[in-house]
């Protein structure tokens, strides 16, 4: 088979090719198509195809065989072009100068899988169709997180800082161990970016301690995750939601910070 032999079949004739088993002649079967063709294309190993199986009696008893590994695949094709050549002479893929028929194009009807594959490596098998969901949301989180530590190093190199270049760079490494699939826990980040202060577990009445510990940086959700800063905006909250408490008397901010944002 030459390279590009089912590319026109492919093309033209797809929506007319039928998935049978064992080309249609199992005595139980029969001529029954297996389901719908979601995929469907030729490289130049040869073609590979995806077939979602219908929810039917006869697909169940297919689908053990193809669990247990005992299925091949195979197609019905018509040539419609090749080139044969006569005693072509010895070579290192003919050692024997065998007469050669390389087909050049099909036209195939039908394909699908049977007990005896023309060839062993025309396999077939079957998954769950949850591999796809799993395969794209891990390849969504990838993208998504991908996005957020680009942005995050943007933010970081964009920002006019107040804070010791030392402690910055921390802060820039942390992140960029993220990227490449480190997690440090919250305990190390603390610990690298000199936060010894221990937050505060609960208001004290009358006294309200507001903890500001590590960078401090405007809009920093995305930024405290990954490299433990403390959030402008979240430091508002807690203070508008102290001011706002009848009970509390004093307000304490209980800082241990490198400094942050000039913003």
């Amino acid at each position: 088979m030459a390279p590009g032999a089912f590319t026109k079949t492919i093309q033209e004739n797809r929506d007319r090719m039928r998935v049978l088993f064992h080309h249609g002649k199992d005595p139980s079967i029969g001529m029954k198509p297996l389901g719908p063709i979601t995929r469907l294309e030729a490289d130049d190993e040869g073609v590979h195809y995806e077939v979602p199986l219908l929810d039917t009696s006869y697909n169940h008893d297919i689908e053990e065989m193809l669990v247990a590994g005992v299925l091949g695949s195979s197609f019905r094709f018509e040539a419609l072009k090749e080139d044969r050549k006569r005693r072509p002479g010895r070579s290192a893929h003919n050692p024997k100068g065998l007469d050669e028929r390389t087909v050049l194009e099909v036209r195939m009807p039908e394909f699908g899988p049977t007990p005896f594959p023309a060839y062993a490596s025309a396999t077939a098998g079957m998954r769950s169709i949850s591999d796809s969901f799993v395969q794209e949301e891990r390849m969504e989180t990838r993208v998504v997180s991908e996005r957020l530590y680009e942005r995050a190093t943007e933010f970081v190199s964009e920002t006019a800082w107040l804070m010791q270049p030392a402690m910055l760079a921390v802060v820039m490494a942390i992140i960029a161990e993220r990227r490449e699939g480190y997690r440090p826990t919250q305990e190390e980040i603390d610990e690298r970016i000199g936060v010894r202060s221990e937050p505060t577990d609960a208001p004290l009445a009358p006294v309200r301690v507001i903890d500001v510990l590590g960078p401090i940086i405007p809009k920093a959700t995305m930024m405290g995750n990954l490299s433990g800063a403390t959030s402008v905006e979240q430091l508002q909250t807690e203070f508008r939601a102290a001011l706002a408490e009848p009970s509390v008397k004093s307000i304490l901010f209980n800082f241990d910070s490198p400094g942050g944002s000039a913003r």
